[in-house]
């Protein structure tokens, strides 16, 4: 199934001396005029990201035409703009990415139903690092393996954070993702839960689950990646000699440490490469993003059910 998005866009100026916009729209489902939140617009060029809001309304600082715009929504192919000049109305096509994966059979024959967890959030917490930071992209994801061939559904997805004070700061949302596995990169593909799931993060959010029973999500031959995209925000201000003071609502994220966690899976960060101009998944657990994560994965699990 194809939507189409229309994106009505108006520039204000900031100042001329900067060329600096603020670039304000709205996200709606041409089917049915429906506003479609939490789809996220990114200035390219300057490293900034806004997610439209309940409204499907957006705010996004931009410095010039020669800025490069991407749209996106979840279980959609992204699409990129540029050139657009003060006062233009941009019109934009996103497509549905489909889903590339092999039928998953589950026969009830005359035998039990059983469930299996799976992943890394029953494992011993080794650390809490900082969380997503508020960068252009806040997507982690860890990679389960489906070792024991298992034809099933995901039923439920774990989650474990560390400790969160929000003080002045407010809360934050995390949405959850399902990525089916590229046979070819083994790389996080396309989305295999469809619908937006949403999650209020806060000081109580440190261990949860989100039951996915009713949806039905196959458990590939290839495995899933499991993730949490935050919408999250977190400013630097420079004090001096090098230091910064930072007041942000992202929260910590709950670790373990484990040598043969390529057994079982991974963990991988999305992140957009300013020199390559494209976005790229890191291999956290094997050391590509700080060797000081080498082994470490984030406490994500899921639980599948089988008939055996």
């Amino acid at each position: 199934m194809n939507y189409v998005f229309l994106l009505v866009f108006s520039w204000v100026s900031l100042g001329s001396c900067l060329a600096q916009y603020t670039l304000k729209g709205v996200v709606l489902d041409s089917a049915n005029s429906r506003p479609l939140e939490y789809a996220s617009v990114v200035n390219l060029s300057l490293n900034k990201i806004a997610f439209t809001d309940e409204e499907g309304q957006f705010q996004l600082v931009v410095n010039s035409k020669s800025d490069r715009i991407q749209i996106t929504n979840m279980g959609y192919n992204p699409r990129t703009v540029m050139g657009l000049t003060e006062g233009q109305s941009v019109r934009v096509l996103l497509t549905e990415a489909p889903i590339l994966i092999e039928e998953v059979s589950v026969r009830k024959r005359n035998v039990q139903k059983r469930s299996v967890e799976l992943g890394f959030h029953n494992e011993e917490t080794y650390s809490t690092n900082p969380g997503p930071g508020g960068e252009i992209s806040t997507t982690y994801a860890v990679f389960i393996k489906n070792a024991q061939s298992i034809d099933g559904l995901i039923d439920r997805a774990y989650f474990k954070l560390g400790k969160y004070v929000i003080g002045r700061n407010g809360f934050s949302k995390a949405r959850v993702r399902i990525f089916s596995v590229n046979r070819n990169t083994g790389l996080p593909e396309t989305d295999l839960l469809r619908e937006n799931t949403i999650v209020r993060i806060n000081p109580f959010s440190q261990s949860f689950s989100i039951d996915l029973e009713k949806l039905r999500i196959p458990f590939p031959n290839e495995g899933v990646f499991v993730g949490l995209e935050f919408f999250c925000y977190t400013e630097r201000k420079p004090t001096g000699k090098g230091r910064y003071a930072i007041k942000t609502n992202c929260p910590h994220i709950a670790v373990t440490k484990m040598k043969n966690y390529k057994e079982v899976g991974g963990c991988f960060y999305h992140v957009y490469d300013f020199a390559k101009r494209t976005w790229q998944w890191v291999d956290i657990s094997a050391g590509d993003y700080s060797k000081a994560f080498v082994n470490q994965v984030w406490k994500f699990g899921i639980k599948v059910s089988y008939y055996d």
